[in-house]
């Protein structure tokens, strides 16, 4: 459980109702953040409320989330009740995981701030929350193993905040890792075989750009990993990294949509895939290869690449940080 998740816990339901001019919230202060609060409202909402007077914005609402702005809130604090203005941060999901989410995500916007954020600081910290939760609201746009199998190549990396950095900010990037002159691509199969689909662009790159891919075996498993956990352990290594931390949570938001807390449940056999790990030239792969008829475009194909001689690790590490 996180800090704010920790201190929310600790709050009771307010006793009284909303009024027509303020809002009622059960708070608890946020240690070394004077003006910051963890609430719990009458619906049990957790949110987060700053004291800050800042220009007038309309109401942020999304099915899970609602933000308000200069709002007029009745605060009960150790038993007295202090009336005040703050912008309200609150969650709106009745889901136990989603509000555990929640403050998680709120958590590291915190930590992303710093001790004296400014007025535009925290509108921006405000807005990249409500990105979030818009991607949170979308059909999912990838399978988790995928995902598993990106996850797993960052949390074994010998840098795992470069990988992060260079991380697709769309799951529909042409690659999953883009660095200054290579490019890495993780591809899984659920069958033990090392048939993945290409685009052409991907096995074509430019001249100067080297370009591998990262294959591996990825299947479910009812005693195997969770997703959550190699999220946890790039957590754990990322330390005071909280924009990273925030990216990650942004790429997995905006690929498992509405299926994230379904998704980062589902489990794999990690052994497998660990052992599994091979890297390959892009270039020497059985592909479809150029020129083509200008009419011709979105290429994509199947190749078993399982003959093809792969790389040797140290070579990979010199040309992607893996």
């Amino acid at each position: 459980m996180t800090a704010l998740g920790e201190l929310y816990a600790l709050l009771s339901q307010p006793a009284q109702q909303e009024s027509a001019t303020a809002r009622i919230f059960s708070v608890l202060p946020i240690r070394r953040r004077p003006g910051y609060f963890v609430g719990r409202g009458v619906n049990d909402d957790p949110a987060l409320l700053i004291e800050i007077r800042g220009r007038t914005r309309a109401p942020i609402a999304l099915k899970n989330l609602l933000v308000t702005f200069n709002t007029h809130c009745a605060l009960n604090v150790d038993r007295e009740q202090r009336d005040t203005y703050a912008v309200v941060i609150q969650c709106l999901a009745t889901d136990a995981g989603l509000r555990n989410y929640f403050l998680m995500i709120a958590n590291h916007l915190l930590d992303g701030l710093g001790d004296a954020p400014t007025t535009d600081e925290v509108a921006a910290a405000i807005d990249a929350l409500v990105s979030l939760f818009q991607k949170l609201s979308r059909s999912p746009r990838r399978q988790a193993q995928g995902l598993f199998g990106e996850l797993l190549v960052i949390g074994t990396a010998s840098n795992a905040a470069t990988l992060l950095d260079a991380w697709h900010a769309d799951p529909l990037d042409r690659f999953d890792f883009t660095f200054a002159s290579s490019r890495l691509e993780v591809k899984t199969n659920a069958n033990r075989q090392r048939r993945h689909e290409f685009s052409l662009e991907q096995c074509t790159p430019p001249a100067d750009i080297s370009a591998t891919v990262a294959s591996l075996f990825v299947e479910t498993a009812g005693g195997g990993l969770s997703l959550n956990a190699p999220v946890e352990r790039i957590e754990a290594r990322l330390g005071s990294k909280p924009e990273l931390i925030l990216k990650l949570h942004s790429v997995l938001a905006d690929t498992l949509g509405t299926g994230l807390q379904e998704g980062l449940g589902q489990r794999f056999d990690e052994q497998l895939a660990l052992s599994s790990l091979t890297f390959y030239d892009l270039c020497t792969i059985p592909a479809v290869r150029g020129p083509l008829p200008p009419e011709v475009t979105a290429v994509r194909f199947r190749s078993d690449i399982g003959l093809v001689t792969p790389m040797d690790v140290q070579q990979a590490r010199r040309l992607t940080p893996v």
